[in-house]
């Protein structure tokens, strides 16, 4: 009997390991159709893929598994040399599919201006406040 929980125990063990290091689902909504605004995005979501921590999905609902998802909304306004990059963190999780509950912060609302000729590494910094924001954010303090 000892030996069946020892092997069942060692095989559910690297399961629940995997599933507890899974990435965070990343939903990005972006406002930016400038030719460098879309550089700086570009550069984010290259972040974004680039880690483990994260896997960007291209709608709410979770690629189907209707997971608890990670929003992002980016808004750009580009003049002259200066970009403008504002944007807003949240959760979101669909409960169907056409019913997605979504909860923005208000505290996470950010903005970033970058020079035109750093797009990639503007788009690198928008990536470290969205890291310095997961650090202190919960999403089960979220109403979904």
């Amino acid at each position: 009997m000892h030996r069946l929980v020892l092997m069942a125990l060692f095989t559910l063990v690297p399961v629940v390991a995997r599933a507890a290091e899974s990435p965070q689902s990343v939903y990005i909504h972006a406002d930016c159709d400038g030719k460098v605004s879309s550089a700086v995005v570009s550069s984010f979501t290259e972040a974004i893929r680039a880690s483990q921590k994260y896997h960007q999905v291209p709608s709410l609902d979770d690629e189907g598994r209707r997971g608890i998802v990670m929003t992002i909304y980016m808004a750009c306004a580009e003049r002259n040399d200066v970009i403008g990059v504002a944007s807003s963190y949240g959760w979101a999780k669909c409960y169907g599919d056409k019913e997605c509950h979504l909860s923005l912060d208000g505290s996470s609302i950010r903005s970033v201006l970058c020079d035109a000729k750093a797009a990639a590494e503007c788009g690198r910094t928008l990536f470290r406040v969205l890291e310095d924001f997961i650090k202190n954010a919960e999403p089960s303090t979220f109403k979904l």
